[in-house]
């Protein structure tokens, strides 16, 4: 999760915010205004090329499944049908494994923006920056990892509640991109078709030459006799 993240922050310095991922995610391809296309076309490559296959699992977003399918549509699992990946999936993904975990990250990745790459993060979980201001480098928004044994989980109640309105928003997207044909799904499939052209063309099966069939009239015929007058 953390290396999508700074993948992204090593191209632009900074990780984008849950609304900034859900603008770009409802746009239409068509109306994206000419100076946000490349930034749109990256987001939308980095979510469902890179992040998908975590929030729905590589057994399920696997190669063979995002270069051709969508999201919404299904496969065949354990002899039922299945979504590709579930309202409940990517819901679940925004909330945990990014908005959750976002400035978390956002501190790490300036941290060694700074003091280079293969710096090891304070031991601490604290720290000061130069304005003398403490910095926790670990803090997440809403999970503790120290106390899963108690109430909740170890989630604070507020997640309860984003991740209903999470799945609220995801349910609504697929809908109206139903309405016009999946058309934004279809779009994110066309992107990551073209940066992954490469692999599609080898996982592709070779065609088998066709045996040509001989003429119909190749039949043997007798030989023709040839009368030598004297």
């Amino acid at each position: 999760m953390f290396l999508t993240a700074a993948e992204w922050y090593n191209k632009y310095k900074k990780i984008p915010d849950l609304d900034t991922i859900q603008t770009h995610l409802t746009l239409d391809p068509d109306q994206v205004p000419p100076a946000e296309k490349e930034k749109h076309k990256d987001l939308i490559l980095w979510y469902y090329d890179r992040w998908m296959p975590i929030v729905a699992g590589k057994h399920f977003w696997h190669e063979e499944i995002q270069y051709f399918k969508l999201i919404t549509d299904t496969q065949p699992i354990a002899g039922k049908e299945k979504v590709n990946c579930t309202v409940t999936s990517e819901a679940f993904g925004l909330l945990v494994n990014y908005e959750n975990y976002h400035e978390t990250w956002e501190r790490q990745l300036k941290f060694k923006d700074k003091y280079g790459k293969s710096a090891e993060l304070p031991k601490s979980k604290t720290d000061v920056n130069e304005d003398g201001k403490t910095i926790d480098y670990y803090k997440s928004k809403w999970s503790n990892s120290t106390s899963g044994q108690v109430k909740y989980a170890g989630w604070d109640p507020a997640a309860y509640t984003r991740m209903a309105e999470l799945q609220k928003w995801v349910q609504t997207f697929r809908n109206d991109d139903e309405k016009v044909d999946k058309k934004i799904q279809k779009y994110a499939l066309k992107v990551i078709q073209e940066k992954n052209k490469k692999k599609i063309d080898k996982k592709q099966p070779k065609k088998k030459r066709s045996r040509k069939e001989p003429p119909k009239d190749s039949a043997k015929k007798p030989p023709k006799i040839v009368r030598l007058d004297e």
